[in-house]
């Protein structure tokens, strides 16, 4: 339940990530959800 999970290596592999979508079902629930990044120029 508190583990920690990263994918460094599969997203980077993806490249620039401009959209996260979570799903969210009735019977399991989010505590917590927390992303990591940086915007870039052509971000603006």
């Amino acid at each position: 339940m508190h583990q920690e999970h990263e994918f460094t290596e599969q997203i980077a592999a993806l490249g620039p990530v401009t959209h996260v979508r979570l799903n969210i079902f009735p019977d399991g629930g989010v505590s917590r959800l927390r992303l990591f990044g940086k915007v870039t120029n052509t971000d603006r």
